[in-house]
């Protein structure tokens, strides 16, 4: 048994010694071979703990008093429910260890641990980079010192769900369908490319319903348009997903006459009040509109009808319009990168096409008259 006193920081960052104790080998070692181990093997860890001491805080103890007031906090709505759900199991796992004790080890424990429960790849990935987030804050903090224990580790291949796109005839009977104000919700969206948080957040004052220019805070709104400038989420307004995501949106005459109806029978009628409200005149609630509406609405056509769908279409079609470049469609989207825009649309794949087709072509020896 080998047993020594290591230094550590406490909760507040104090210098503390410790003393550990640990078997270093069987009871067959002699006293001179157990000293030969301990110093080979054990004493160079130690003296590097000593000179770069980490935090002797349980990790749940770390999340609790630093990471979910310094970091989770601090996110936005979506973020912090995401870490709520995520911090459950990774702490039911290594939330009794120290901070300084943990090792990659232990989070391929926790790894194995989620697939072996029949997690899907993707979940057991959000808890291993929920670990790596806790690790990144506590070095940042200098309150740990060791490399990332998540570093490194692996969950193997992610295969994404392929989300299907809606076609015109489905896009057309999902919008029958549908009631006042989801109707004339899921019309914007797959019109303009906005989100459900986004269609909820929108103001009154925020949409130009007129043929004529208005100006908002300095803003000019050009006629027929709407500009994103907020969203709500999970009962609480909030900041844009990101800075692309602050647009001015065209909208037809047709569309603008629909939500000057949707205004006109909405509750509170303020240019602060949302344009889509529910009962008591609060936005209204996305999710439960998927819960009660939509998805209800997807069983009985056959295929999935869902806030997703309706954004994902928008591309889609505007991929059909003649002479549309693909900038002006990741402007209307928000997207930062082009490519993302791509991703949303079919008709792309379509013009891409002719490569393996030409590929094919020459090595199958095809021509217009069959084969040479």
């Amino acid at each position: 048994m080998l047993t020594w006193r290591e230094d550590a920081l406490d909760g507040e960052g104090r210098r503390i010694r410790l003393k550990r104790t640990a078997a270093i080998g069987s009871a067959t070692l002699t006293r001179k071979e157990a000293a030969r181990e301990a110093g080979e093997n054990w004493l160079p860890t130690i003296d590097r703990i000593n000179a770069r001491p980490a935090s002797a805080m349980t990790v749940t103890e770390f999340v609790e008093a630093r990471f979910i007031p310094q970091w989770v906090r601090r996110l936005k709505p979506s973020g912090q429910d995401h870490y709520k759900t995520q911090l459950k199991p990774v702490l039911a796992a290594i939330g009794a260890k120290r901070l300084c004790d943990v090792t990659p080890d232990d989070v391929e424990g926790l790894i194995s641990d989620q697939f072996d429960a029949g997690l899907a790849a993707q979940t057991v990935l959000h808890r291993k980079n929920c670990v790596s987030a806790i690790f990144h804050h506590a070095k940042r903090l200098r309150m740990y010192r060791d490399e990332n224990p998540a570093e490194g580790v692996t969950v193997g291949e992610v295969v994404h769900e392929k989300r299907p796109t809606l076609t015109w005839e489905r896009a057309r009977r999902a919008v029958c369908g549908l009631a006042t104000p989801y109707r004339e919700m899921a019309l914007l969206s797959m019109a303009t490319s906005m989100g459900a948080a986004e269609l909820a957040g929108l103001r009154q004052r925020w949409c130009n319903l007129t043929d004529g220019i208005v100006t908002v805070e300095g803003q000019v709104l050009a006629p027929h348009s709407v500009a994103v400038r907020e969203n709500w989420y999970a009962g609480r307004r909030g900041s844009l997903k990101t800075g692309r995501r602050c647009r001015n949106l065209p909208i037809t005459s047709e569309l603008s006459e629909m939500i000057r109806d949707v205004v006109a029978r909405a509750r509170v009628q303020d240019p602060e009040a949302p344009v889509f409200q529910g009962r008591t005149g609060k936005p209204v609630d996305a999710h439960n509109a998927s819960n009660r509406y939509l998805r209800p609405l997807g069983k009985r056509l056959g295929f999935p009808v869902t806030w997703y769908a309706f954004r994902r279409a928008h591309s889609t079609f505007a991929g059909q319009v003649p002479g549309l470049a693909l900038e002006d469609r990741r402007a209307t989207m928000g997207h930062a990168d082009a490519e993302l825009s791509l991703y949303y649309s079919v008709q792309d794949i379509e013009r891409r096409r002719a490569i393996p087709a030409r590929i094919m072509e020459q090595l199958m020896g095809k021509t217009e008259g069959g084969v040479q």
